[in-house]
């Protein structure tokens, strides 16, 4: 059991085998509860399955508006959300079908589900939608300006766009808790990923570029199975490595 921020040490279990000639968008994925791993397509913005060892499964859905995030949300169901739209469509990626379209009154950027409600980030507008999956009701929460969200018991945790709070975290794209409540957070103005305490008093830097990771972006972590996805740059073309935490 990690006690604090310190014992965190994250290796490195795999990394993606990208097919030759395909590329990837490294804007989000997502870790699947089987272990399985999803990315898009760069330029079909399809979603893309992997195997937990790094490698290839099968193409699914394919949509005509660019991807911005991706989480899971129960079952088989993901929630998938778009550059400058309105809607998050709900897929079931096990029949590769579209289960629901949802339309909000704003735009959809980040998005986070615990299974019972999806919380959804708008920044231009600084407001952030919580969504009742059992009776669709919605939640506003005004003046809050986030770009990535993430549920962890209970709590909303996100990247605040326009104030960067701390310096080494210039530029953050990414975020998720771990199992521990520690808040991992990408850098993309300075190529590491940082970790902050549960009370938001104390940070480390785990991941950097001397690890071989550069330009990160999204960021996840399966719980149960104490793995964490990080979407970032290899060699000028995006890539994603899985790591044991």
């Amino acid at each position: 059991m990690v006690h604090g921020i310190e014992q965190i040490k994250p290796s490195l279990l795999n990394s993606l085998s990208v097919l030759k000639g395909e590329s990837l968008k490294r804007i989000t994925g997502q870790i699947l509860p089987d272990g399985t791993l999803l990315l898009f397509h760069n330029t079909k913005n399809s979603m893309m399955q992997y195997n937990s060892d790094g490698t290839f499964m099968k193409e699914l859905m394919a949509f005509k508006e660019q991807p911005y995030d991706v989480c899971f949300v129960k079952d088989n169901t993901v929630a998938v959300t778009f550059y400058h739209d309105t809607k998050v469509l709900l897929v079931d990626v096990e029949r590769n079908q579209l289960i629901k379209t949802i339309e909000l009154a704003h735009y959809c950027y980040g998005v986070s589900s615990d299974g019972e409600a999806l919380v959804i980030s708008q920044k231009e507008a600084r407001k952030t939608t919580i969504l009742n999956l059992k009776d669709m009701t919605e939640e506003m929460l005004e003046g809050i300006c986030l770009i990535r969200i993430s549920l962890f018991n209970g709590k909303i945790y996100g990247i605040y766009y326009y104030e960067d709070r701390v310096d080494c975290y210039r530029i953050t794209e990414g975020i998720a808790v771990d199992m521990n409540g520690f808040v991992y957070i990408t850098s993309l103005g300075k190529d590491r990923i940082v970790v902050l305490s549960s009370d938001g008093k104390s940070s480390r830097t785990v991941l950097c570029k001397e690890d071989g990771i550069m330009e990160l972006y999204a960021i996840d972590i399966n719980i149960e199975l104490r793995t964490m996805l990080v979407a970032c740059c290899v060699d000028g073309k995006a890539n994603a490595f899985i790591f044991n935490i």
